[in-house]
């Protein structure tokens, strides 16, 4: 069984970790006002911050991700391995798809795409990733409050959101090349309680076009 789709490993770091300081926890829950349209204290266009500057040289999520699970030593530094390589698969990607390398409305992106598409079974096209990417991304310029967040608290976030969407699409693509594993077993109900945890909203009110992701009339 792969390391990146072991169902020991966690799959779903937005709310696997109670342990996790208040700071982090205030980030999260600003991202569904992003997904579902409602920016308020709004910069004008540009005047905010997807960008997110890496101001810790080595990965902050992977190790607090890691230490939050209950196991030994080596076990713990194998799950953090993972973490580590799920995040390097991240960069990959959004290099061949030309997307900024660092940037919160991407990682943004990546984790509902990836999440939407294990729990739904369905396949959205480039077009309609890069849809979401281009509207996270100026939703996300516009937003004063995350824009307000430190480096670091950015950075975590950051990195928390591509992990678990490039984990996704990950077993997503192993099921496509018929790699047989037990991982959609527990990724189908993990992806949707990822989305509904993060949105406050069953994972069915969400969808896609080519103008990007929107909550359907009524559910917000």
């Amino acid at each position: 069984m792969s390391s990146l789709t072991s169902p020991a490993h966690p799959t779903h770091p937005l709310h696997q970790d109670g342990s996790a300081c208040d700071r982090l926890r205030y980030a999260r829950g600003l991202l569904r006002d992003v997904v579902i349209g409602s920016v308020d204290h709004a910069y004008p266009d540009g005047m905010g911050w997807s960008s997110v500057i890496i101001a810790s040289p080595e990965p902050l999520a992977p190790v607090r991700l890691a230490a939050a699970w209950r196991v030994g030593e080596r076990e713990s530094k194998q799950v953090q391995t993972t973490y580590e390589q799920l995040l390097l698969a991240y960069h990959i990607d959004a290099m061949e798809k030309q997307w900024p390398a660092h940037d919160l409305g991407v990682a943004l992106s990546v984790y509902l795409v990836g999440n939407y598409q294990m729990a739904t079974d369905q396949v959205l096209d480039l077009d309609k990733q890069r849809a979401v990417v281009r509207q996270l991304r100026q939703r996300i310029n516009r937003h004063a409050t995350l824009a307000a967040l430190t480096v670091l608290t950015r950075q975590e976030l950051f990195e928390e959101l591509a992990i678990t969407g490039t984990l996704m699409s990950a077993i997503l693509l192993q099921n496509a090349n018929g790699i047989g594993n037990d991982a959609s077993s527990w990724a189908k109900p993990a992806a949707q309680e990822n989305l509904q945890t993060l949105l406050r909203l069953p994972h069915t009110s969400l969808y896609f076009d080519q103008a990007g992701v929107h909550v359907h009339s009524g559910s917000a």
